[in-house]
């Protein structure tokens, strides 16, 4: 992840309530499950990229060798699942783009998220790298990736969407808002700037939140970016495939069912 934001996500480890879909839901883990299956065989290495508890605690090949990494310190304290993962697990605090792995050492890599997490467009070659480094030749990644639209999205009619009630999933608006204020950028988009946008509009979400039906965790959510000094990446899929090819093949790419699936596409990527 952005290594300016490791104090962001220490606080946001503290009160973590993040629902679907930005976390992953039955029908991503169910996926998930499936893929690592399929390409993962009895006894294999799988490295983790972040603290994902779902992932984390879904059901793995048999003796399964898990490392799951994350910059932030608080992330792995008070995030990372306490019972439930396979039993030859261990976690690490590191960065992404160097990871503590020899060449080669792992059959699969599996993230939710990771390229966002990054900030910025241009730190995913650095994570494809490292990542086919450290996967054994025909080793795979299965991602959940958090991407805009080709066609984009308009922060006016994403408001019109909310105050209709026609978005009633507020951490889920959070993030189609975020998408809009990114654009086609390639700097991503700061964080402080969608709580502007947020604030500019509707400087009285606390008076509406019984009204519209807000959680107080998503409208905590909300009011965290106020002091985020950080960037999100929102790439759409075809940029973020454009980047990997060079280091692998895709072999998958797949729209989750639910609503706005479009915007969590799942791939799984070979190795070359």
């Amino acid at each position: 992840m952005e290594r300016s934001a490791r104090s962001y996500w220490d606080r946001m480890a503290l009160r973590w309530r993040i629902p679907e879909p930005l976390a992953p839901g039955r029908e991503d883990v169910a996926w998930f499950e499936h893929r690592t299956a399929r390409y993962a065989a009895t006894g294999a290495r799988a490295a983790l990229l972040g603290v994902t508890a779902a992932i984390a605690t879904m059901r793995w090949p048999q003796a399964t060798q898990l490392l799951a990494v994350d910059w932030s310190p608080g992330m792995l304290k008070n995030v990372w699942p306490a019972a439930g993962t396979p039993e030859a697990t261990s976690v690490v605090c590191a960065d992404w783009r160097e990871l503590p792995l020899a060449d080669a050492s792992v059959d699969l890599m599996i993230g939710d998220g990771c390229y966002t997490a990054l900030g910025r467009s241009a730190e995913a070659a650095p994570l494809n790298a490292e990542m086919r480094r450290v996967l054994r030749p025909g080793g795979a990644v299965l991602m959940r990736c958090f991407c805009r639209p080709a066609a984009g999205l308009r922060i006016d009619a994403l408001f019109d969407e909310l105050f209709s009630g026609r978005i009633r999933n507020l951490d889920l608006f959070r993030w189609l808002l975020a998408m809009a204020a990114h654009g086609a950028s390639t700097s991503g988009v700061a964080v402080r700037s969608v709580w502007e946008h947020w604030a500019q509009r509707v400087p009285d979400a606390r008076a509406r939140r019984s009204r519209m039906g807000w959680t107080e965790d998503a409208l905590d959510n909300m009011e965290r970016m106020a002091t985020a000094t950080m960037h999100y990446s929102f790439a759409t899929l075809e940029e973020l495939l454009a980047v990997a090819a060079p280091a692998f093949e895709v072999l998958e790419r797949d729209t989750p069912g639910y609503a706005w699936g479009e915007l969590f596409p799942r791939i799984v990527l070979l190795r070359r």
